[in-house]
């Protein structure tokens, strides 16, 4: 078992604690930011958003499979108030926690979600008009000042420079 292995069985035993990144560095034993860059390099996420998915995923399993109130529900995930678990699992899943219960586990889909009505075969989301105050697109459409894919700065300018020796 490697190091990464270990430290989310760890996580996956200690989801009702308050776990850092300093005690998932100690569990996988680097130093805190070795640790977060080889994890975020095996599993694609920060430690953090890994272990706030397991919490999700733990709670959504108990509003199915269990009677327990949500208040205990939260509790045993590591969250110590109900109204952040509550909003957090709402932005992440999509619905409120009774919600979720109260339909076995279904729930409607993201853009029925943000527009709150049914979904419809063949719907889609709706495009923001506009690109904001402020912000400025490349001719690629980004409009991030450092676009993935883009060119350079001096060869988007036009004026290119040699290197420094």
């Amino acid at each position: 078992m490697n190091s990464i292995e270990r430290t989310i069985e760890a996580m996956q035993r200690n989801l009702s604690e308050q776990i850092t990144v300093d005690d998932m560095a100690r569990v996988a034993m680097f130093s805190k930011f070795y640790f977060t860059r080889i994890f975020r390099d095996s599993t694609g996420l920060s430690p953090g958003k890994f272990l706030s998915a397991l919490r999700l995923q733990e709670a959504k399993r108990l509003l199915t499979a269990t009677s327990l109130s949500i208040a205990e529900i939260s509790n045993r995930v590591g969250y110590s108030s109900v109204g952040t678990f509550s909003s957090r699992f709402k932005t992440n899943v999509g619905v409120a926690p009774t919600v979720y219960r109260a339909t076995g586990g279904l729930t409607p889909s993201p853009a029925a979600t943000a527009r709150g009505r049914a979904v419809r075969h063949g719907d889609r989301p709706r495009r923001r008009l506009g690109t904001g105050a402020g912000r400025r697109r490349s001719s690629s459409g980004c409009s991030l000042s450092r676009c993935p894919g883009a060119p350079p700065r001096a060869a988007r300018s036009g004026t290119a420079r040699a290197p420094s020796p």
